[in-house]
């Protein structure tokens, strides 16, 4: 992120991502030209029957698109489903206002939108396809800003192992130059 194009406040212009409830959409409904539509994409195209392996994903072939990314590892701990953050890109971290890298969903994220994303990121490992949806990241005051986001299933070289990348971006491409 250019820090230098932004405030040092910027952040207190919206919301965070993980406090912001996500609404369910076509992916239709998203830019064409938007990081979510591009990464899903390039998902098809490695996603020939089923998820994809997650070694499949290069970081070579979407250098665009890194720092839109979150990869999250699905678990159990105590009985539990969890989901740890595995790597988080500079504009994810913007968006979630701080590094998730290392925590697990239930350490930043409460009430409905833990409950939302948890049922999300285990029915995009269900059905083995992406799920896409849109928050509004607002900050009392101050208008909000649109967010699109992609959910995209990958499978580990574990048995039964399964990681989902989220990539999650502004609607509007001006902010998005930004960050």
């Amino acid at each position: 992120m250019n820090s230098a194009r932004l405030t040092p406040d910027w952040k207190s212009c919206f919301g965070s991502l993980c406090d912001s409830p996500v609404e369910p959409i076509s992916r239709d409904d998203i830019d064409a030209a938007h990081p979510v539509v591009a990464f899903d994409a390039h998902w098809r195209t490695l996603a020939t029957d089923g998820p994809p392996l997650r070694t499949a994903l290069h970081a070579p072939d979407i250098p665009h698109l890194l720092k839109w990314l979150m990869i999250l590892e699905a678990g159990e701990e105590a009985g539990r489903p969890t989901f740890h953050v595995r790597l988080e890109g500079t504009a994810a971290c913007a968006l979630s206002h701080s590094d998730l890298t290392g925590l697990e969903l239930a350490e930043f994220t409460t009430g409905d939108s833990y409950h939302s994303r948890l049922a999300a990121l285990q029915e995009v490992i269900a059905r083995g396809e992406p799920r896409f949806g849109r928050a509004l990241l607002r900050e009392e005051g101050h208008a909000g800003v649109l967010t699109s986001v992609g959910m995209f299933p990958f499978r580990t070289s574990m048995e039964g192992g399964h990681q989902v990348v989220v990539v999650a971006a502004p609607d509007d491409l001006e902010l998005r130059q930004m960050l």
